[in-house]
C-alpha cells in the first residue's frame, strides 16, 4: 500500500470524527457526523420532551424513517374567477386586502369534500399546529401516493425556527381527472434539519403576518423579516 494512500485513510479516519465546534465549517458538520435530519427516533423523543410540538399528536403509524405525515384541515380558499379575470401580482403589495377578496373560505367534512378538479389551485392548512424551536427548522414535502393521482402540495417549502402555528399548502391538480379531498387525509410530510447553532432570528423574534396562524392565509408580501410561511 502507498504512502499516499495511507495518508488518504488517515485523514478519512480523522474527518470521520470530527466533533461538532462552532468554527468547523457547516459542510463539515453535515457531512462527518455533526448537523443533520433528525430521525423519527429523535423527532419522537423531541416530541416527548416538548421541544417540538405537533398537535394533535401524530400516531406512531404517521412517522417515517425520517419524517411525520401532517393531514389536511377542513379550512380550504378558493379562487373565484368570477370576481377577477386574472391575478395582478403587484397588487399585492399595494393593497392586502386584494388576495383575500378574490378568494373565497369553504368548509369541507366528510360528508361533503372538496371535488379539486384538474388545473385547479386551492389554499389550505393542515390540521395540526406545530412549533419548531430555535436550533432546529423545517422542511415540507409532498406524499408520493397523492402525487401518482396528480395531487400536489406547493409549500414555501422552509419552516424557520421558532415558527408557530399552522401550515399553509397550496395544493393543486395536475391530472386529467377530478379529485375528491376529504379532511384529514395525509397530504403532506414534515421532516425536520437540525442547525449548527441556535438561530438568533426567528419566527419567535419576528414580526409575521403569518406567525401563530389558524388556518389557511393567501399571499401577503414578505417584510424585512416574515419568515417562509
Amino acid at each position: 500500500e502507498s504512502c499516499a494512500l495511507k495518508g488518504v485513510r488517515r485523514s478519512a479516519i480523522i474527518l470521520t470524527n470530527v466533533t461538532r465546534h462552532p468554527g468547523l465549517p457547516t459542510f463539515l458538520h453535515t457531512q462527518y457526523g455533526g448537523d443533520a435530519m433528525l430521525s423519527n427516533v429523535d423527532i419522537w423523543r423531541r416530541l416527548q420532551e416538548g421541544s417540538i410540538k405537533i398537535e394533535p399528536l401524530p400516531a406512531r403509524s404517521s412517522f417515517g424513517g425520517a419524517s411525520v405525515d401532517l393531514t389536511l384541515g377542513d379550512e380550504i380558499r378558493v379562487f373565484n374567477t368570477s370576481r377577477c379575470a386574472f391575478i395582478d401580482y403587484r397588487l399585492i403589495r399595494e393593497d392586502p386586502n386584494y388576495l383575500p377578496a378574490v378568494t373565497d373560505p369553504l368548509r369541507v367534512s366528510q360528508d361533503a369534500p372538496l371535488i379539486l378538479h384538474p388545473g385547479k389551485v386551492i389554499i389550505c392548512s393542515t390540521t395540526e399546529w406545530v412549533e419548531i424551536p430555535s436550533d432546529l427548522c423545517g422542511e415540507l414535502q409532498g406524499r408520493s401516493s397523492l402525487a401518482r393521482i396528480g395531487v400536489l402540495p406547493h409549500t414555501a417549502g422552509k419552516i424557520d425556527p421558532g415558527w408557530k402555528g399552522k401550515l399553509t399548502l397550496e395544493v393543486s391538480n395536475v391530472s386529467e381527472i377530478p379529485v375528491a379531498l376529504y379532511p384529514g387525509v395525509r397530504i403532506c410530510q414534515i421532516l425536520f434539519h437540525e442547525l449548527s447553532s441556535p438561530a438568533d432570528l426567528s419566527y419567535d423574534g419576528a414580526v409575521s403576518r403569518y406567525h401563530g396562524q389558524t388556518g389557511p392565509r393567501v399571499t401577503q408580501q414578505r417584510g424585512p423579516h416574515t419568515g417562509s410561511r
